[in-house]
Parts: C-alpha cells; sequence; structure tokens
C-alpha cells in the first residue's frame, strides 16, 4: 500500500532492518553496575532522477544502501557515598553507498563512504553541604572516507543534468578532546551557578576534489554543440591539517526578588585558538513574573548576546583550498574535451585559492523574547511568544578578485575565495500555541508561527551575485517559511490503546531566479535578471497527515526485585509504550501511515532560465509509507 514518489515512474523497493540488544546489571552491590547496548541499523532507501538531457526525459528511481552499528558500555560507580563517577565507552561505523544521485545527478555521480569513531567519556558529582560539583571529560577519535564510483570528469548541464564522476575522494581524521566542570550552589533566595569548559581537536584532510576536472554548460544546447562556459581542475591531492582551541567561561545566577519574581542574569565569555577575535563577552538577563496568586498567568522576557563558534571543519577546508596547495586551475570559454597540457582553447586564468579574512570575528547573533502563557480553565493552555533574533558578523565567502569591467585586480591571480565576517541576519517570529484535554481519554496541541527571515549570505562559501556590492543579495533566507501550523490529536479509548494523528501545513520555500549567466565574468553562475532580487519565487504549500495506532498488551506477574533500574531501548518511532512496568512480559502492536491521503508536495523548484524545467518542481517529498509491527519485552 506505499506509494511511489509522484516524479517516478517507478516505487523502488525500500526496507529498514534494526536489531538491538541491551543487557545491564550489577558488578558489585551498592558499589557499581554495568550495561551494554548493541545496535545495528540497516536501510534501502529510494532516491528519485528527474533530468532532462538531449535524448528527453529521464525519470528512474536508485536505490541508496546505509548501515550504523554501535556498541555502548556504561559502568557507573560509586566512588564514594556522595560520589557517583560514570565510565562510558562508545564504538560506532558507518557506511553509505550509492549516494550522490537524484534530482538531476545521472547514476554516473554515484559515491560510497565510510567512517567510525570511538568515543570515551567519565563523568562524576560531588556533593558537599550547598555545593554541588559536576565533571564530564571525553575523548574521541574518527574517521571518515568518501570514494566517487567513477573517475571520470565530472559534466554539468545547468538546469537540465548532471553527469560523469562526482569527484570527492577524500579522506578525514579527526582527534577531540573536552572537559567541562560546573559549581552550583543557592544563598538565601539565590540560585548560582559558574563553570567552564575547554576543547581541543586536531583534524586532517587528504582531498583528491576535482583531479578529474569539471566541465559546466550553460544550456542542452551548448552540451550538444559541446561548447562548455567553464572547466576546472585541481592539479593534485591537498593534505592539510588544523589544530583549534576552545574554551569558555560562565557564570549565572536565579534570583527571587518576590515570591512570584524571578530574575534571571549571566554572562559567558568564549574565544578559540583560529581566530583573532578575543572580546566575546555574552551578557544574558530574564524575567519570570506570575502576577496572581492563582497562577494562571505567567509573563516571561529575557534577551542576550549569544557567538557562534567558527567550526574546524570549515578552518580545516579553507586550509585545504589554501595559497600553499596545489592550485585550482579554471579556463573559460574551453575547448572541449580540454587537454590540461596544451595552451590552445579558452581564456586559463591564473591559480586560484581560498583564504581566510585576517579580521574573521565570531558570528553574533542578539536574541529576545517576550511570553505570556495563560491557562484557560482547569487543564487547558493557551502560550503566545515573539522572537527576534538580529546576527551580524555572520561568515560569507567574497572573490576579492573578481573582474571589474572585464579586468581583475591582481593580474597575477585567479579567483580568490576571501572568508569574512561581512553577512548579518534579522528574524522576527511569532507563535501561538494551545493545548490540553478535549475529554479524559482525548488531548490536542494546536501550533501556529508567524515569521520573516531576511539575511544575505548563504553559506560560509557561497559567493555573491555582486563581489562589489553585496547588498544586492539581501533577501529572505533559504528557509523563510513564513507560516507553520501544526495540529495533534491523541485519543485512549481503552487501556493499553492509543491512536495518534498529526496534521501538518508548511507556507512554501523561495528559491532565486538565475539567467544561467556569468555576465560579469567572476566565473559563478549566480547572475540574476535585472531588477530581479534573491529569492523572489516561491516553491508550493506542504500539507500532510500523519496516523499512528498501536496497542500493547502486559501480562504475567514480575519478581520482587526484577524491575529495578528497569529501561526500555527503541529505535523505531512508533510510539512507543513501554507498558506496565509491574508485568514481567509486554507485547505490543503497531501501525504508522505517512502521508495518509498521499498528496503530492513538490520541492526543489529550478530556477534557472536556460533550463527546459524553469519554475518547474524536480522532486516531491515523501509519498505515503505504511509501517507495522510488532514488539516483544520481558
Amino acid at each position: 500500500m506505499n506509494a511511489r514518489n509522484a516524479f517516478s515512474l517507478d516505487r523502488n523497493p525500500e526496507q529498514t532492518r534494526n536489531i538491538f540488544f541491551f543487557l545491564s546489571g550489577p558488578i558489585r552491590e551498592k558499589k557499581a553496575d554495568f550495561s551494554i547496548y548493541v545496535l545495528d541499523r540497516r536501510n534501502n532507501a529510494a532516491s528519485n532522477l528527474f533530468a532532462m538531457i538531449p535524448q528527453g526525459e529521464v525519470r528512474d528511481s536508485t536505490n541508496v544502501a546505509s548501515s550504523y552499528t554501535s556498541v555502548n558500555v556504561d559502568i557507573n560507580h560509586n566512588l564514594a557515598p556522595s560520589i557517583p563517577a560514570k565510565y562510558s565507552y562508545k564504538y560506532s561505523q558507518r557506511r553509505s553507498d550509492g549516494l550522490g544521485v537524484g534530482g538531476f545527478d545521472l547514476p554516473s555521480r554515484a559515491y560510497d563512504t565510510r567512517g567510525y569513531t570511538h568515543q570515551f567519556r567519565l563523568s562524576t558529582s560531588i556533593v558537599k553541604g550547598s555545593f554541588l560539583n559536576e565533571f564530564r571529560t571525553t575523548f574521541a577519535v574518527s574517521a571518515s572516507e568518501t570514494m566517487p564510483r567513477t573517475a571520470s570528469p565530472a559534466l554539468k548541464v545547468l538546469g537540465a543534468f548532471s553527469d560523469g564522476g562526482a569527484g570527492n575522494l577524500e579522506r578525514t581524521r579527526t582527534a577531540h578532546f573536552f572537559i567541562l566542570n560546573n559549581i552550583s550552589t543557592s544563598y538565601k533566595q539565590a540560585a548560582l551557578k559558574a563553570g567552564f569548559e575547554f576543547s581541543t581537536a586536531f583534524q586532517s584532510l587528504r582531498s583528491a576534489e576535482n583531479v578529474n576536472g569539471t566541465y559546466i554548460f550553460r544550456s542542452l544546447a551548448d552540451y550538444v554543440s559541446g561548447h562548455p562556459a567553464l572547466f576546472s581542475l585541481r592539479s593534485g591531492v591537498r593534505k592539510a591539517g588544523v589544530r583549534q582551541n576552545r574554551a569558555a567561561l560562565f557564570f549565572q545566577s536565579d534570583l527571587r526578588l518576590r515570591k512570584n519574581i524571578i530574575l534571571s542574569a549571566g554572562i559567558r565569555y568564549e574565544a578559540q585558538s583560529s581566530l583573532r577575535d578575543h572580546n566575546n563577552f555574552s551578557p544574558r538577563l530574564g524575567l519570570a513574573w506570575t502576577p496572581s496568586k492563582s497562577g494562571n498567568t505567567t509573563f516571561r522576557i529575557g534577551g542576550g548576546i549569544y557567538y557562534k563558534w567558527f567550526e574546524a571543519d570549515d578552518y580545516l577546508r579553507i586550509d585545504n583550498q589554501g595559497a600553499n596547495q596545489p592550485p585550482e586551475m579554471i579556463v573559460i570559454d574551453p575547448s572541449y574535451p580540454f587537454d590540461p597540457n596544451n595552451n590552445l582553447g579558452g581564456r586559463r586564468l591564473p591559480p586560484s585559492y581560498f583564504q581566510q579574512a585576517r579580521d574573521l570575528r565570531n558570528p553574533e547573533v542578539l536574541r529576545a523574547s517576550a511570553q505570556v502563557t495563560q491557562r484557560v480553565g482547569m487543564t487547558h493552555t493557551l502560550r503566545f511568544e515573539y522572537i527576534f533574533a538580529r546576527g551580524t558578523h555572520l561568515l560569507r565567502s567574497r572573490n576579492i578578485n573578481a573582474p571589474r569591467e572585464g579586468i581583475f585586480p591582481y593580474a597575477g591571480l585567479g579567483v580568490i575565495t576571501n572568508v569574512e565576517s561581512s553577512g548579518s541576519a534579522v528574524r522576527n517570529e511569532f507563535r501561538l500555541g494551545f493545548y490540553g484535554p478535549v475529554t479524559k481519554k482525548a488531548d490536542i496541541a494546536i501550533n501556529y508561527t508567524l515569521s520573516n527571515e531576511t539575511n544575505d549570505p548563504s553559506g560560509i562559501f557561497g559567493l555573491p551575485t555582486d563581489n562589489y556590492n553585496l547588498r544586492l543579495d539581501r533577501g529572505p533566507s533559504d528557509l523563510d517559511r513564513r507560516h507553520s501550523i501544526t495540529m495533534y490529536m491523541g485519543w485512549r479509548p481503552f487501556k493499553g490503546f492509543k491512536i495518534n494523528a498529526n496534521y501538518t501545513v508548511l507556507s512554501p520555500l523561495p528559491f532565486t531566479q538565475t539567467t544561467g549567466l556569468d555576465n560579469n565574468g567572476d566565473t559563478i553562475f549566480n547572475d540574476r535578471p535585472t531588477g530581479t532580487a534573491r529569492n523572489s519565487r516561491r516553491g508550493a504549500w506542504f500539507a500532510q497527515l500523519d496516523f499512528n495506532l498501536g496497542y500493547t498488551l502486559s501480562f504475567g506477574r514480575r519478581g520482587k526485585d526484577s524491575n529495578k533500574g528497569f529501561k526500555v531501548i527503541t529505535t523505531a518511532d512508533d510510539g512507543f509504550d513501554i507498558g506496565d512496568p509491574t508485568k514481567r512480559f509486554s507485547i505490543r502492536f503497531f501501525g504508522n501511515v505517512e502521508n495518509v491521503f498521499n498528496r503530492t508536495n513538490p520541492v526543489h523548484f529550478v530556477g534557472i532560465q536556460t533550463s527546459p524545467l524553469f519554475l518547474m518542481p524536480t522532486s516531491a517529498e515523501t509519498p505515503r509509507k505504511i509501517t507495522i509491527g510488532t514488539r516483544f519485552t520481558f
């Protein structure tokens, strides 16, 4: 009864298999115990392909096989009567085969990934008088590898199809150490907490990205005639390694000014070694007021400054494509096929590279909110909230050597991608929620969100339309969804039986209309028609009803001490119910239906004017999917 994707001619078989094992017990009475949890998850999911090639339309489905295995071992040990400690070890490995196919990408673009992680963790707490000290430390090592299935040059026909190899061969290694310590206490009407955290990470990257080259064609007609607009090639394998240290200190307090008024205040300081920006003090302030003795109404206001870390992954990517690495060759209007050893055909630019701005700063977010919670009757709650957020110094990239009237400012260099802190964003959000029981056996929850988010960067490595006028890219963010409605209803007609229904309505996300040309010669095909703003187009509305039902039967007498430390481990999102913990056995039958009415919710709209699919969607969200099962617990 599962449905096929609306953009696929066939419904590919899909399957999910989970195996999990849990065991716990004492090591030494009142001194130590252990638990072991093993999970193995195998998934075979369909990926839909919708592209236009010279021979016509291509609609197909392919399967992506993925697996995840983890082993968790925890030991709880009482170092002293008031000093509990927990030692944890986790090993996980993941694998995915057949990624990269779907949308415009043909099967030749497939690649596989592998990875593993070892993690060791220690946590403990000490209580002495009115003081509580919490300590936690983690050490982890991990590795991952990406392997394209073919080594041929990539062919990208804008708005139509992509063929050839994925060109993303790389291998990463990471070692990470983290330590945190918090001290909490109370004094009269105040609760106080202070602490620090420190982490250090070393990451290495060996990358052969684009060593086979990439051709970009403006249109299908250019592809048929053999006239690419651009060819790029990395001349060799790049190796990079970075180390990043982070540190933070904080202090916070909750002060009861009156019986019905609580004031919260705090400050946090952060710094990291990969930036010269060390002026990162972030104060926070909040107030909660319940004006009446009944407590039916509560007002909350708060605000503060928050900083975002400059991620080590991004730091590594910049270094891996820096000026000291094998350079990238870019050729405008190349011959096809292009011979890198032949200077004939096209305009070859000087070497191109990435760099980090010397004055790069931590992204900063000013956030403020106000909330009113009102109890309606004895059991229902109405909540209204307004949130304002303004981001400054957001990370984005800019080509500081983009040509002006065909002339490059630095004649001996190509594209210089400068990562800088010149981005900004503003978000306003209103939330309205109502929840509570309808009857003794049924309850509802309704939430509505009205929001507006404006920004100018499209990610840390996104390049603007005009590298000398960044304000031209200011517009709705890629995630600017104006309206969001979610409705939930749960019904328990008799003991052990439960029915849930979830209905979601989302307004369209924006997308950008582009010409498909590189009129300004900056080698990026993101030029827009005159007078057209970024993200000025909108996709389609999303609406979906999901349904879940389950019945749990518990039976058998449990021993007097058999449910000490009773735990349940589950990996399926099936509204899991553990049943009666006083019973020895429980059996659950469940069923899920995603997208009950099989509504087509189109996504991935094409904004390239030269595309034969201009303003059309190329995929759809999940069609109807039914899952039924049973689970036995003892």
